[in-house]
């Protein structure tokens, strides 16, 4: 066996050390990467906890499900402003300006009020 083999080993095992933690940090900054880009598509759904989506394939029963939630709480804004979308939808623009008048009363500074009588002709 040689003299100097000891120091060659050492050198070899700092340099191979040095290596692998290199590699593992890169691994780790890989993985991060990808779970941020993969959380941040998650991010930018614009879905609601606990809602689902909305098709409207029948208008009519959502109708009757905003007319019962808001008999029960007639001063929810944003129900007044779906149904006066709904009543709309189905032609029944008479009913949407209800809807809409009762929406402005309760908040009548609201941007979608606007929305809504530029879609309502009002």
């Amino acid at each position: 066996m040689p003299k100097n083999s000891g120091p060659k080993k050492a050198k070899k095992r700092a340099h191979l050390k040095r290596n692998l933690v290199f590699f593992c940090s890169c691994c780790a900054a890989a993985v991060l990467l990808f779970l941020t880009s993969v959380n941040l598509k998650s991010l930018s759904s614009t879905k609601v906890l606990g809602a689902e989506d909305i098709q409207r394939e029948n208008p009519s029963e959502e109708i009757s499900f905003w007319e019962d939630f808001l008999a029960k709480s007639p001063t929810y804004f944003d129900g007044w402003v779906e149904l006066s979308y709904l009543m709309d939808s189905l032609g029944n623009k008479e009913a949407a300006g209800v809807a809409l008048d009762k929406a402005q009363e309760i908040n009548p500074n609201s941007d979608k009020l606007e929305e809504l009588r530029n879609l309502l002709g009002k």
